[in-house]
Formats: structure tokens, C-alpha cells, sequence
């Protein structure tokens, strides 16, 4: 899929449909660069986490990418996600505080510091703290 044509009312969709088809890691990084400049307003957060397929279980498979950046930007993603409510609830039924706990003692200081940054968004709200206190709790 060309980048260049995610652009408009449909850019999310187009972006979020690109990540599920599973490109070669360069164009996932791209991608996931390119959506989370989208995502700096809530009206585009809703539209990612509403997407059919759902993205955030796209995003907690990529955590795991051998490529590091691509799961730096996947932790950012997460991090933007979480910003919301629904973003909030995505995270947890997708059961993604584990994988973003394990990535926050890694080596790879920028994934460790996006990871840490998904946590910290998630621990803003109180329902975000039920989340990871879930998650302690397994």
C-alpha cells in the first residue's frame, strides 16, 4: 500500500488496514509513524480504536517485531490510544500491559522509554490504574 494515499477522511482506516496485512518492517515502521501523527486529535484516537478489525491486538502483536523501532512506535501508538477511555478498555481486552511491562526493562532505551510511556498514559485515569492493577493481580 502506497502511504501516499492515506490522507483524507479515510487516512486511519486506510493506515490501520495497511499494519493488518502484515508489510515488510520498514513500511510498518512508516506507517506506524505516519498514524501517529493522525493521532493527535481524539476525533482520529476514536476512529483507530473503532476500526473492524480491532488495532490495538495489531499493535500488541508488534511489540514483539524484531525490528525495534517498529515496536517503539507501537508503544507510542499505545501510549496515544490510552490517552482515551475506549483506547483505555482496547489495551485491556487485548491484555497488553504484559508485553509493554516486558519491553520497559529492555536495553533498547527508546522502546523501554515508549513503553514506559503507554504505562504512564494508562495510569492517569482510575480506570486505567484497574488495568494495571489487573494486571498485577494475574
Amino acid at each position: 500500500m502506497s502511504l501516499s494515499l492515506a490522507y483524507g477522511n479515510r487516512g486511519v482506516a486506510k493506515l490501520i488496514q495497511s499494519l493488518q496485512a502484515e508489510e515488510p518492517e520498514e513500511e510498518t515502521s512508516l506507517t506506524l509513524l505516519t498514524l501517529n501523527g493522525l493521532l493527535s486529535n481524539q476525533e482520529n484516537k476514536m476512529k483507530a480504536i473503532s476500526h473492524e478489525p480491532p488495532l490495538v491486538p495489531v499493535l500488541t502483536k508488534l511489540l514483539a517485531a524484531p525490528d525495534a523501532e517498529t515496536r517503539k512506535l507501537s508503544a507510542q501508538t499505545l501510549a496515544s490510544l490510552s490517552l482515551v477511555y475506549q483506547g483505555r478498555l482496547a489495551v485491556r481486552e487485548a491484555d497488553t500491559v504484559a508485553p509493554l511491562t516486558g519491553l520497559v526493562g529492555t536495553d533498547e532505551e527508546a522502546v523501554a522509554e515508549s513503553s514506559g510511556a503507554a504505562l504512564l498514559a494508562l495510569s492517569t485515569s482510575r480506570d486505567g490504574c484497574v488495568v494495571l492493577a489487573e494486571h498485577e493481580a494475574d
